[in-house]
């Protein structure tokens, strides 16, 4: 290490000046021996040792997160290059900066890998915000949530829980641009999902989505805090969602009746992976429409409806072989059922 020594006689003190630059959460110990007094004794070793924090992290709380995120994205727009942190050399989290007063996509890459690190390697936090302001509009579109943000957003949070036996979660694809910076971290043992998310320009839409997809036929309810912050690193919105998740197949599909041979009821199930008109008719053996169960719009989930055995004049029908036909947005179904008397 190159170092630099002075003393000072007017407060005997020792002014050491470190002339390399100093590595992310580092740990560095100065000791100085051979110490002499004004009558030529010798005192005991000096041993001070220094802790550096967490490259990224502005606010010195040991952890990168969006508050950093939002003081880096307030920077880069201000061109205030204190804040500024490639290119930099060495291995994650001792990373040495070598600032050179230009903002680009090492910086950029940078604070991801800082982010990343510090995600990974701390206790996954349960976020839950006191309300601040309107609250956001976020809502389900087929497989996609999507949270719109506020429109002066230049930096956001979303920790989303979920049930892990219900529900699976896609994470966003990671964005590192002059324009998006988008991060995501998936503890999925916890059935927890974090999404924070900057927006380095002021037009454009500001909003955040990911997938989620059902493991089973059942709804399911998650609940979704967030935050956003402003130019001036403001909390210009935030609080704690709960919503209704529907649960929704990936293809269509009609199930097999059940039971079957069935008297005089039977259930039939039928998955719809959008939204659309369906029509669900039964025929006898001859090829004669005996009913419609179904003709109209119908919400995209699993859905499933009871034939009590009545034909269309709601008379009983007699016992036999008869079909179930499901046909809608270029899909055709048909099973086979057998009513007995």
């Amino acid at each position: 290490m190159n170092l630099e020594a002075t003393y000072s006689p007017e407060d005997t003190s020792i002014k050491i000046i470190v002339n390399d630059p100093w590595a992310s959460m580092d740990t560095v110990t100065f000791a100085i021996n051979n110490i002499l007094d004004w009558a030529g004794s010798a005192t005991d070793e000096k041993i001070t040792t220094f802790t550096t924090y967490l490259l990224g992290d502005y606010n010195k709380d040991f952890s990168v997160d969006v508050i950093d995120l939002s003081n880096f994205v307030s920077a880069w727009n201000s061109e205030d290059y204190s804040y500024e942190l490639g290119p930099v050399t060495g291995t994650v989290p001792h990373l040495i900066p070598s600032r050179n007063e230009i903002y680009d996509l090492r910086d950029v890459m940078a604070f991801t890998r800082m982010w990343h690190y510090s995600h990974q390697t701390s206790v996954a936090k349960i976020f839950v915000y006191d309300p601040l302001g309107s609250e956001l509009n976020i809502y389900q579109e087929g497989h996609r949530l999507v949270v719109d943000l506020p429109e002066k957003t230049r930096a956001a949070h979303l920790s989303v829980n979920y049930p892990r036996e219900s529900k699976t979660i896609t994470p966003p694809a990671e964005i590192n641009s002059s324009e998006i910076i988008q991060l995501a971290y998936h503890p999925e043992e916890q059935g927890q999902l974090i999404v924070e998310k900057a927006f380095l320009k002021k037009d454009g839409v500001k909003n955040a989505s990911f997938n989620i997809a059902s493991l089973n036929r059942e709804n399911a309810i998650i609940e979704i805090n967030y935050v956003a912050y402003d130019d001036s690193n403001r909390v210009i919105g935030r609080g704690t969602k709960i919503l209704d998740i529907i649960a929704i197949p990936d293809e269509f599909a009609l199930h097999q009746n059940y039971p079957n041979p069935f008297n005089p009821t039977t259930m039939i199930n039928y998955d719809m992976p959008e939204n659309g008109k369906i029509k669900m008719v039964i025929y006898d053996l001859m090829g004669r429409e005996v009913t419609t169960l179904i003709n109209n719009e119908q919400n995209a989930g699993y859905h499933n409806i009871l034939w009590n055995g009545l034909n269309q004049g709601g008379r009983a029908v007699s016992a036999g072989i008869y079909f179930c036909r499901l046909s809608g947005n270029n899909y055709n179904q048909t099973i086979k059922m057998l009513l007995l008397k």
